[in-house]
Parts: structure tokens; C-alpha cells; sequence
């Protein structure tokens, strides 16, 4: 997902309220601004008349309270305004708890289909990998050029992994689709901007069409080669998403009740608050002995 540029506040009128989350200022279509200098130019001008015209009577008497009153009133407006942001951020936080929680479920079902894929392509484990994000990396997605498509699942059902792949994506798409729904209006439009556009993504969209055609591995291979725009688009995509979901899920987890938290299910332990709302990366040894084993999936080169 390409990262737009942010304009520098040209000064630190500017800067003020722009440190909520972007969500808030899009929302929020006062400017302050305006407030702020008529206050400024309004302590300046007492304080200036105060000091040229002190022996003025009326000056003397008015022009030292103004400018406190007006100090007053600036320092009142940005730290009520600042409250008032944090206030409703965290309820919206609060609000986005389920959404977070169910978008973690999709993408791990969307992460793991992939990770699986690219395991089994690669014709050797990889010794400095240890997070998924590395694996699913715009690189490391080249290894699928080489998918075996005629791949079968173990078991009596005999399931092809390009069958299996496409079921998965599609509801990892379904349920994002359906998070889009119901909490559009409490999350994040840069949130939901990401998952829609992991929704309507061409790449995913490719993958089923051929896994539904039934392509041998050849055509497979062309057509990903074709597409390698798409493709390194698609990974850049999801490597975002998942930045931006751990992070709103740690600071969704600073606002959480207390006593509602996730708990392990034997002892009944309090877990971490963002336990159930992050999204674990790390790759174990375990997950690489799993099926399909490294190369598993793999073609020759021709």
C-alpha cells in the first residue's frame, strides 16, 4: 500500500491537533487555527499597548487583564480541544475492539495460505527467516512462479493446495468484506481503505480465477510472470496491513476495560491486553516441520 507524503505544519499553529490519528482530523472539519492567532495577535497588541501607553489611566487598568484573559482562553481551547480528541478516540478505539479481533482471524487465514504456498515452493528451508512478513515478502513471493498447480493435500480427500489456497482467500476476502460492513463507521478510514483493498485485490482475484480453471503449472508460471506488478503490489499491500493492525491493536488494548481482557484457557492467567487483537508474525520450528514441508510444492525448472 504506497505511503503518501505528509506536509510539513508550517508552523506550530498548525501543528496543534494534528497529533490525533488521522482518522479524527478527517472527521473533524473545524480549524482552530484562525482561533488561535486572534488570541495570539489579541495578547500581543494588550501587551504592546500596555508597555507604550502605561501611563495611560485606562491602559494601565485594562490592558495587563486582557492579555491574561486572553492567555487564558488560548491555553483553555487547545487543552479542552485535546482532551475532548482523546476522549473520543478512545471510545472509538473501545468500539473497534470486535472489528480488530475478527480482522485478526482473516488475516492470519490470509498470511498463513500464503506462507504455506511459498513454504512449499522454496526448494530449501531458509535459515534467516524467521518472521512470516519476511516470507511473505515481494522477493520471496517469486518462489510461487514455481507451484506445483497438480499438488495434492494429504488425506483421503486428496484436496488440491491451489483448491485449498483459493477457499481460504476467499473467505479471508468474505470476512474483511463483511468487517467493512459493520464497523466501517467506528474504524480508521486509512484501516478500512487497507482492507478494502485487500478485498478487491487483482492479484488474489487472479490466483482464484486460476486455481478454479484448473491450470497446469506452465500456464501458472506464465501467467505470474505476466503479473509481477500485480503480485509485488499485492505483497507490499499486506505487509502494510498488518503494520497498521498490530499497531491499532496496541493502542486499542490501552483503552480495553479492565477485567474483560483475553485469559489463557487452563489457569485462567491475564493474558497481554493485545493478545487477541494482534497479529503473531513469528515463525517457529513447529510451523516449518507442518505439511507442505519446503520444496514439497515445488516444480523443476525448465
Amino acid at each position: 500500500m504506497d505511503q503518501k507524503k505528509k506536509p510539513r505544519p508550517r508552523n506550530w499553529l498548525d501543528q496543534m491537533g494534528r497529533d490525533a490519528p488521522q482518522a479524527e482530523k478527517e472527521r473533524d472539519p473545524v480549524h482552530l487555527a484562525p482561533v488561535y492567532w486572534l488570541l495570539i495577535l489579541i495578547v500581543i497588541a494588550a501587551v504592546v499597548v500596555s508597555i507604550v501607553w502605561k501611563d495611560v489611566e485606562q491602559v494601565d487598568r485594562f490592558g495587563p487583564n486582557m492579555a491574561t484573559e486572553a492567555v487564558g482562553i488560548l491555553l483553555t481551547v487547545v487543552f479542552v480541544r485535546r482532551f475532548l480528541e482523546q476522549n473520543e478516540r478512545s471510545r472509538r478505539l473501545r468500539a473497534s475492539i470486535g472489528a480488530l479481533r475478527k480482522a485478526r482471524r482473516a488475516l492470519f487465514e490470509l498470511t498463513d495460505t500464503w506462507a504455506t504456498l511459498i513454504k512449499g515452493a522454496l526448494p530449501q528451508r531458509p535459515v534467516d527467516i524467521k518472521d512470516v512478513r519476511q516470507l511473505c515478502s515481494p522477493d520471496q513471493s517469486d518462489a510461487l512462479l514455481w507451484l506445483d498447480t497438480s499438488a495434492r493435500m494429504p488425506g483421503d480427500a486428496s484436496e488440491l493446495w491451489m483448491a485449498w489456497a483459493a477457499r481460504r482467500l476467499r473467505s479471508a476476502q468474505m470476512a474483511f468484506d463483511v468487517i467493512i460492513g459493520t464497523y466501517g463507521g467506528v474504524l480508521d478510514p486509512e484501516y478500512v481503505e487497507a482492507l478494502d483493498a485487500m478485498v478487491d485485490d487483482p492479484f488474489a482475484r487472479l490466483v482464484e480465477e486460476l486455481a478454479d480453471a484448473g491450470v497446469d503449472s506452465h500456464k501458472w508460471r506464465v501467467t505470474l510472470n505476466t503479473a509481477r506488478a500485480v503480485r509485488s503490489t499485492h505483497f507490499d499491500r499486506l505487509l502494510q496491513t498488518i503494520k497498521l493492525h498490530n499497531q491499532l491493536s496496541s493502542e486499542a488494548a490501552t483503552v480495553r476495560a479492565k477485567g474483560i481482557g483475553p485469559r489463557s484457557e487452563t489457569l485462567g492467567v491475564e493474558l497481554p491486553p493485545d493478545y487477541d487483537l494482534r497479529l503473531e508474525t513469528r515463525l517457529e520450528d513447529a510451523w516449518w516441520k507442518q505439511r507442505p514441508n519446503p520444496g514439497s510444492l515445488r516444480t523443476e525448472r525448465c
